[in-house]
């Protein structure tokens, strides 16, 4: 019983884990989006901002 217990623990804190990675790559990355679209929009050109593309 007690070893059920603890893997319920580590499939939980795994899922925590999991879940705080996703939100926490989603908030970099909104916020790489704005810092792109801000140095787009300040750019005195029209090119791409790395000289890169896709």
């Amino acid at each position: 019983m007690h070893r059920r217990d603890s893997l319920d623990h580590e499939a939980c804190d795994t899922r925590f884990i999991g879940r705080l990675l996703v939100q926490v790559s989603a908030h970099y990355g909104y916020h790489a989006g704005q810092i792109v679209m801000l140095t787009k929009m300040l750019q005195d050109t029209n090119e791409h901002i790395t000289g890169q593309y896709h």
